[in-house]
């Protein structure tokens, strides 16, 4: 918005831009994870730090809502439905990732379908 970073605590919006800017660290752990995933280090607790994260995202835009943008109020609440939604897919993609067990031939491509949506939805989110 028109406010800077340290003006945007004393916005009458700030609980929504500091939910936006928590948000923001999902991407970049799933980024991270992804990165991590091929070097020695224990995947396993980057795949779980992953998930929770992207769980916790995920709900959390369940229950994020916004009232200040009259006329788009509901515009803006099913796009964050329909982000959770996919939040919760790439937990999921993530969990089955990390199951060696599980040999479903479309495994590989979970993840990066979730992220490709998620990034579709973000390139046409409206606010």
């Amino acid at each position: 918005g028109p406010a800077g970073f340290l003006e945007s605590f004393t916005m009458p919006s700030r609980w929504d831009w500091i939910q936006h800017k928590i948000l923001d660290f999902i991407p970049m752990l799933l980024g991270l994870c992804a990165a991590r995933a091929h070097t020695p280090m224990p995947r396993a607790a980057w795949i779980y730090a992953a998930t929770g994260l992207t769980l916790l995202g995920g709900l959390a835009l369940t229950v994020h809502q916004h009232s200040d943008h009259p006329g788009m109020h509901d515009i803006v609440n099913v796009q964050h439905r329909w982000l959770a939604v996919s939040a919760l897919f790439i937990a999921a993609s993530l969990i089955l990732d990390a199951k060696q067990h599980v040999t479903w031939k479309f495994k590989p491509y979970l993840l990066p379908t979730g992220l490709l949506i998620v990034g579709l939805q973000l390139a046409f989110y409206v606010e």
